[in-house]
């Protein structure tokens, strides 16, 4: 058993003027101060408990940006190394600010497993977002039912303590019955299934709480129209409405939209979970500023490998913690399982 890896308290404190990164992160402020002068200036202040040395950003910038010869650095050589490393840490930082925490943790929640659920360790239902879709699917089916009785049958059965059929105690349903049976389990299905998800009139309050500011109370309306958006099926809801103003109901037709949009949107398997998909967007990101900064710097600095630049992304993810709980990622594992993760976030789509 490899032993726990060491932690140490880190501290980062700066300034930094987001207009320098906007072609990596476009920032945008929604509160402007008509008292500040510059409002795309940004208090970066981040207060981490780190282990091992995965998380060593700067060092891993050292090595990839080398002097030209093997010689100590200059002053204006270990200012540069500052800046790269500064505005690779807000990068980091603006996509943990404003994509994770209003967005993909939500989602990533959806996604844990429920390990109160049957058999969750051996089942996929035991996932949040299996359990939404299967739900959903449940009650398009009985709509289905319901709007094409001619074409649906309905048997109650007995059976013994040992699992057989009584066939004695068996009882057909006609079509009536199934109608009045259908409608009162639709009835019942939907009244829990609402309950979770947005209605029109929490997509109502919510559009008309933008650019409000609240204090934060748990027994405040918006803090419930929020916790009801931290599921797949109201994130869909609420895409449907953007896109065509389509308030939730229990037609066929939007049940069906909604069930296409859920699945298509968010139906994430394990290798493009929620959190796999965010990560993708920062590594993909860090990727691109580094290659546009091994140009611009190429005529000061030896670029070093791939393999390098690959490790100031992995230790971003650290640093943040964002990466995965898998045993091949841990502290202690060689670097090429390591950058095998992140070359998969840069090729996933």
């Amino acid at each position: 058993m490899s032993e726990s890896p060491k932690y140490q308290k880190v501290n980062i404190n700066y300034s930094i003027d987001l207009t320098n990164i906007a072609p990596y992160y476009n920032y945008t402020p929604s509160f402007p101060d008509p008292k500040k002068e510059n409002n795309m200036i940004m208090e970066i202040d981040i207060e981490r408990y780190v282990g091992g040395d995965d998380w060593n950003i700067s060092s891993f910038i050292q090595r990839y940006f080398q002097p030209i010869n093997p010689r100590n650095y200059t002053g204006e050589e270990v200012q540069v190394i500052h800046t790269l490393y500064y505005e690779i840490i807000a990068i980091t930082y603006l996509f943990a600010t404003y994509e994770w925490s209003t967005y993909f943790k939500y989602l990533y929640a959806s996604y844990q497993i429920d390990k109160k659920a049957p058999n969750s360790k051996f089942e996929n239902k035991g996932n949040f977002i299996s359990k939404e879709l299967e739900q959903l699917k449940e009650i398009i089916n009985l709509l289905q039912m319901i709007k094409h009785l001619d074409r649906s049958d309905a048997t109650f059965r007995l059976k013994s303590e040992n699992g057989d059929v009584i066939k004695q105690n068996t009882l057909k349903i006609d079509s009536e019955e199934r109608e009045v049976i259908l409608n009162l389990l639709l009835a019942h299905r939907v009244s829990k299934w609402s309950l979770e998800q947005l209605t029109e009139e929490d997509i109502k309050y919510f559009n008309e709480s933008l650019n409000m500011t609240f204090s934060f109370a748990e027994d405040l309306p918006i803090a419930q129209v929020m916790k009801k958006m931290n599921n797949i099926t109201s994130q869909a809801i609420m895409k449907i409405f953007q896109d065509d103003g389509l308030y939730p109901n229990i037609e066929l037709s939007y049940m069906e939209r909604l069930f296409t949009e859920a699945t298509q949107n968010w139906g994430w398997d394990e290798r493009v979970s929620p959190l796999n998909k965010f990560n993708s967007l920062i590594a993909k990101t860090l990727d691109r500023y580094l290659t546009d900064k091994s140009t611009e710097l190429s005529n000061y600095f030896k670029i070093g490998l791939k393999k390098q630049k690959e490790h100031i992304i992995f230790s971003c993810l650290r640093f943040f913690g964002f990466v995965p709980q898998n045993p091949k990622l841990d502290f202690d594992q060689p670097f090429d399982l390591k950058e095998d993760y992140i070359k998969d976030l840069l090729k996933s789509k």
